[in-house]
């Protein structure tokens, strides 16, 4: 029978750290994701709401910054969806998933 001494566990947790300290490293994914849509000012508003005879303050009017249907930013967005799902796809299951990716 094999008997593992205090000494021999000791001796196997620090060899067991050396090696993911030597192996490993942290590291974190993030985006800072922009807007695509942006909120007219009052005095946009007002310019908006004259065009269909209409009060401004009732109006909900915003201006696209981007369009989301275009080819270049669908392949963008393509490829921050495949990092997030690969770097996803490496945590161990048991961690949670924060804003951060």
């Amino acid at each position: 029978m094999n008997t593992l001494t205090i000494l021999d566990f000791s001796h196997k947790s620090r060899s067991v750290a050396r090696h993911l300290q030597t192996t490993m490293a942290a590291a974190r994914v993030s985006f800072t994701w922009f807007g695509t849509r942006k909120t007219l000012t009052p005095e946009q508003k007002a310019e908006a709401a004259d065009t269909f005879g209409a009060e401004g303050q009732y109006l909900s009017a915003g201006k696209k910054l981007l369009d989301v249907r275009h080819l270049r930013f669908k392949a963008v967005t393509a490829v921050r969806h495949a990092t997030v799902e690969y770097w996803r796809s490496l945590k161990p299951k048991h961690v949670s998933r924060s804003r951060s990716v």
